[in-house]
Parts: structure tokens; C-alpha cells; sequence
């Protein structure tokens, strides 16, 4: 049986958006990501490397990845250029 870890984490996560290529419409996101406690560091280039970093971290199933990925997702477009 699968249990979620109730230990707590902190992450720093620094997004930097970029213009693409060519004046095109297309956003690039760099950044990194810290994990507080042991101050691993991981640089990224999109959202899955965020959402890898953290659900490895947390020791998440695939399905509760996913779902990371998906509020990381829906916190970028709420708030686009914070």
C-alpha cells in the first residue's frame, strides 16, 4: 500500500521567462530549482524538470507527478510575468 511521506519539504523556485527566437510569440522558461533542507540545486528548461525534481524528492507516484506538473502549470499562467 502506497502512503504519502508527511515529512515536510521547502523548494526555492526561481522561473525566468524569456522571449524566443525570431520576435516569435513563444515564451522560453529558465530557472532552477533548490531544495531547502539539503540545498540541492537543479537547473531546468520546462516544467517536467520541476515536477521531476520535486516528486522525486517527495517519492510521488506517477500519477500524483502528473498532477504537480499540472498545478505548476496552472500557477504560471495565473500569474505570467509576477
Amino acid at each position: 500500500m502506497d502512503s504519502l511521506n508527511t515529512e515536510s519539504h521547502s523548494f526555492v523556485i526561481k522561473i525566468q521567462l524569456e522571449a524566443g527566437d525570431g520576435g516569435r510569440d513563444k515564451l522560453l522558461l529558465r530557472g532552477h530549482i533548490t531544495h531547502v533542507s539539503t540545498g540541492e540545486r537543479r537547473y531546468f528548461n520546462n516544467l517536467a524538470e520541476i515536477s521531476n525534481f520535486i516528486s522525486d524528492r517527495l517519492g510521488l507516484r506517477q500519477g500524483l507527478h502528473h498532477r504537480l506538473l499540472g498545478m505548476i502549470g496552472r500557477l504560471l499562467r495565473q500569474n505570467p510575468r509576477s
